[in-house]
């Protein structure tokens, strides 16, 4: 019996994820999610608790939900899929995987993911970042350098940035795993326009903390939208940034520690805290050509919770954990087995298992941090392993 897995935040659940889940049901026995937990990466907290937009994810199609470490949640694209492929690799049974993308063919795909795993290509977009440019800015410029214009226009828009990583990590991590584009349905991905019934995460979340609930009904199954009126608040970020700035200013050495913050940006970044004490202001003022204000805001969410590079990139050298964080009860018996057989050992109902290493545990008290951190800024709990049955 095989898997067919989606990388996912659901963030929350709408309609263009509900039909990503109906095209993966056709290619699999059993459809499992590998979700972020309680933050995105973005950088900030989910809209909803993790293991309510799990329940969401059964509800919608899906057979069992795991946890992302929030180690990988709050990374690059390329630490986002080479964690997410790490623990898929580790299911004998997940054979296939199924993304959305801004374009499905999957050769063209490839043909980046081989040119970025090329040194001299990496050398070139060494030049680019060395003039201020993003890393993303940095590859598609040299995809333009090197006259391969087609492929530059395909590797900038979000979801395929995101594909060709997961291709890169199949690649790298030598994991036999099918990847399967779907082309993405409706509303771009930082449109913030509202559409009939297929807009983007981004407009839905916007119209949801404007309280436009009638324009967003259409677009979201109505047990999402039914938690989103009674949980969703805005407030909860404030808590969060203040906890953000507070973290800058009682160690400011250690976010010269955490990945992507390099060359002196933690003192600009301490400097800025200092000057306007307002995140936002601060996110701003730091955001560049060069650094993004998602990877600004990345970096402040790993200072929060103390993940710094070296636990990052040496998590790929250890075997981890799957945390199971709802099932389907018609399907369960089937999937936790499947599970069962992985490399990693299964985190079920929060026990932790004997085989778990320290250095697994150690990424595992940053979900419990995250967890924690989260419960305090929006007062939600989360669930230990849903049941759940479908109507």
């Amino acid at each position: 019996m095989n898997i067919c897995a989606i990388i996912c935040e659901f963030n929350p659940l709408h309609n263009g994820h509900m039909y990503l889940l109906q095209q993966a049901k056709q290619h699999a026995d059993f459809v499992l999610c590998l979700m972020s937990g309680n933050f995105t990466q973005r950088g900030n907290l989910a809209i909803l608790e993790k293991s309510m937009r799990a329940r969401h994810a059964i509800f919608a199609g899906a057979d069992i939900v795991v946890e992302l470490p929030t180690l990988y949640t709050l990374s690059s694209a390329e630490f986002f899929a080479k964690g997410a492929i790490h623990l898929l690799k580790s299911i004998p049974n997940v054979k296939k995987i199924l993304f959305g993308t801004e374009n499905d063919n999957l050769d063209l795909l490839e043909q980046v993911a081989t040119l970025y795993e090329n040194s001299n290509f990496t050398s070139i977009i060494t030049q680019h970042l060395k003039k201020g440019n993003s890393y993303i800015q940095s590859k598609t410029k040299t995809l333009e350098q090197l006259h391969l214009n087609a492929l530059a226009q395909i590797a900038r828009t979000p979801n395929n940035i995101l594909a060709i990583a997961y291709l890169k990590a199949i690649h790298t991590l030598q994991a036999d795993i099918q990847a399967i584009p779907i082309l993405r349905k409706g509303a771009k991905y930082l449109d913030r326009t509202l559409y009939t019934n297929y807009s983007s995460a981004t407009a839905i979340r916007h119209a949801i903390f404007e309280k436009n609930y009638i324009n967003v009904e259409n677009n979201l199954p109505y047990y999402v939208l039914d938690d989103l009126k009674s949980f969703a608040t805005k407030k909860a970020e404030k808590q969060f940034e203040n906890l953000a700035i507070y973290s800058i200013l009682r160690d400011k050495n250690f976010f010269a520690t955490i990945q992507d913050c390099n060359e002196g940006l933690h003192n600009r970044l301490y400097a800025l805290t200092t000057k306007h004490v307002d995140y936002i202001q601060v996110i701003q003022e730091a955001t560049s050509k060069r650094y993004t204000s998602t990877r600004i805001a990345r970096i402040f969410a790993n200072g929060v919770l103390q993940i710094n590079k070296t636990l990052l990139q040496n998590s790929f050298y250890h075997p981890l954990y799957l945390k199971v964080l709802a099932v389907n009860k018609d399907t369960m018996q089937q999937t936790l087995s499947l599970l069962s057989k992985a490399n990693f050992p299964s985190i079920i109902q929060g026990t932790l298992p004997k085989n778990l290493t320290p250095f697994a545990q150690a990424i595992y008290d940053k979900d419990r941090l995250a967890a924690y951190i989260y419960k305090q800024c929006t007062k939600q709990s989360g669930q230990k392993l849903q049941i759940i049955t479908r109507n």
